[in-house]
């Protein structure tokens, strides 16, 4: 049957009939009241059978999930995208063959991909091979474990904010350029500090990669109505976009030509990283409540 028809036909029923057609006496004694949408149920007069509403109530449990899910993605920005750029910051002579064409955030972001997407498939194997067959049943479950991949990626965009706090602290001078200032010679005052120090977020990114993708992943399976398995696989994945997107749009405001060339006490970067560990920190917050109010579904439970 057809998800997307199905939803609308229940929806529909449910709006238009805010009373049970039909109600046995035996329904009275159930300890659960219902809700408006139950009404579609064949055992209150609707003509839907009760599996085929739980689908339609599990979906928007999980839409919900998925959505509250959908900071990771937004993280991405600072947290991986622009990592190699903000290490191009800290000591640009680290950063071998810098040209013009190297110094643009779009080749960051496909450079970053390659890192993270190489190391993940690397833990992966070990994850799948070695880690979960000997502890897999201490592993908490599927939602407490996404929630651990993202407070990864949290960690992953706080450190490199000290990392920046720091370093300006060290160096403090006018003449330090804006991390999101490129100019065609690569011509930016770094820092001056080791880019080996950023391989504790990128350890932190791979983690947090695997775990959201791989529990993600696992409990849309696990929770989704048959019917419904590949919508909202693809919604997890859609997500991705406009979450991505407006991870992107928040570098404008720090980015030139909004900020001077050259960049003031505290840096650019600073603000940036503040106004992202701040959001991440209420997305947190807002994850965590929809993950302890999901009602976990059962087959067969009605």
């Amino acid at each position: 049957q057809n998800p997307y028809k199905m939803m609308c036909a229940v929806l529909s029923f449910a709006r238009k009939h805010s009373h049970p057609l039909r109600r046995s006496s035996l329904l009275y004694w159930s300890d659960e009241s219902a809700s408006r949408i139950d009404f579609a149920k064949e055992k209150y007069g609707g003509p839907f059978s009760s599996e085929e509403v739980e689908d339609v109530k599990t979906f928007f449990r999980m839409l919900l999930i998925i959505l509250a899910m959908g900071v990771y993605f937004f993280l991405q920005v600072p947290g991986n995208f622009s990592l190699l750029l903000f290490a191009q910051h800290l000591n640009q002579d680290s950063i071998a063959n810098c040209t013009s064409h190297v110094c643009s955030i779009h080749n960051h972001f496909i450079v970053a991909l390659f890192v993270v997407n190489g190391l993940t498939i690397l833990f992966a194997c070990v994850y799948e091979f070695l880690i979960n067959p000997l502890f897999g049943m201490h592993f908490p479950n599927l939602l407490k474990s996404f929630g651990i991949g993202l407070l990864l990626m949290i960690a992953s965009v706080l450190y490199t904010l000290v990392v920046d706090t720091v370093g300006h602290t060290m160096h403090k001078t006018d003449n330090i350029t804006c991390m999101f200032t490129l100019r065609d010679d690569c011509g930016t005052t770094p820092v001056g500090m080791d880019v080996a120090i950023l391989v504790v977020p990128m350890f932190f990114n791979v983690l947090s990669f695997m775990l959201v993708f791989n529990s993600g992943l696992q409990f849309i399976v696990a929770q989704a109505p048959h019917a419904m398995k590949g919508m909202l696989i693809g919604l997890f994945y859609f997500t991705n976009g406009p979450y991505t997107f407006l991870g992107t749009l928040l570098v404008l405001p720090f980015s030139y030509p909004f900020k001077a060339h050259r960049s003031t006490y505290p840096s650019c970067g600073f603000g940036y990283y503040l106004t992202n560990s701040v959001l991440a920190i209420l997305g947190l917050a807002v994850y965590s409540l929809a993950a302890r109010t999901y009602k976990y579904r059962r087959r067969g439970q009605c």
